[in-house]
């Protein structure tokens, strides 16, 4: 029974004008599933009744590196590690999407409240068909921000703050790196940590960032295997004392232990 009477959950039911207020004042507060259980509604009804009303374009991110730098930083190096953003075409339009998706939600659940912390209005949901938590948040005004920042200006802001270096590469790491062991002693520390990027000049700042923060990188590629359309390059710490360095001072929400592997260089 919702507050509103009972109904069909079904996402095709017609809405009633107090719906409607109900959601302009509470959208942007409380979880869609939330939501859906006061309403009697879908998940997927609610975030697209949400999206007819223009209630998820109303707020504005803030791209303020003085007063966000760490959040903007941590962002952006999930969003270039393995992150996604695009603009799709729709029926209204276009629709401007940014998000992450990982098989471990403690990631994506960063990564949600970083963008809340901008002002963002993001969605954090499980799907199921592909066993992956995925935050993602639509807006054009970060989309548009994003797309313009080059990667020659990223690499002048990081480079010009040691803070904003460790954000990002806190991100960078989460979304695309991996800690394993060099040497087939599984009772030993991690002693290698890696990650692995198709783009040469991002792979380079992350390289250039490493190095500045004192740690002693290794990068390697390009690498070429079957199947790949691109180019593979890593960067790799070698060394108990440079990994659990880089593990302390990043405080990765993620890979922080070794995958149940015995050597080699992950793909």
């Amino acid at each position: 029974m919702s507050r509103f009477g009972r109904a069909n959950k079904l996402s095709y039911r017609r809405w009633r004008s107090e719906e409607d207020e109900f959601l302009r004042q509470n959208y942007k507060w409380k979880y869609a599933k939330q939501l859906a259980g006061l309403l009697d509604r879908t998940v997927h009804a609610i975030h697209l009744r949400a999206w007819k009303l223009r209630i998820c374009l109303v707020k504005k991110p803030i791209l303020d590196w003085s007063s966000k730098k760490k959040e903007l930083s941590y962002i952006l190096g999930c969003i270039y590690g393995d992150g996604f953003f695009g603009r799709y075409k729709t029926r209204g339009g276009f629709e401007y999407v940014i998000g992450v998706n990982n098989t471990q939600k403690e990631f994506p659940q960063n990564f949600f409240e970083a963008l809340k912390s901008i002002g963002l209005n993001p969605h954090f949901y499980r799907e199921k068909s592909r066993d992956v938590y995925v935050t993602r948040v639509k807006s054009k005004v970060f989309f548009e921000w994003l797309s313009s920042l080059s990667l020659e200006q990223l690499e002048s802001i990081l480079v010009a703050d040691l803070v904003s270096a460790r954000y990002f590469l806190k991100g960078f790491y989460e979304s695309e790196g991996y800690l394993t062991f060099n040497h087939r002693q599984l009772n030993k520390s991690p002693d290698l940590l890696g990650v692995n990027n198709t783009n040469e000049k991002l792979i380079r700042i992350a390289y250039k960032l490493m190095s500045y923060l004192g740690f002693q990188p290794r990068l390697q590629g390009p690498y070429t295997t079957f199947g790949r359309h691109k180019p593979l390059w890593r960067i790799h710490l070698y060394g108990t004392a440079q990994v659990g360095r880089f593990i302390n001072e990043m405080n990765p929400c993620i890979k922080r232990t070794a995958q149940a592997v015995t050597g080699g260089n992950p793909n």
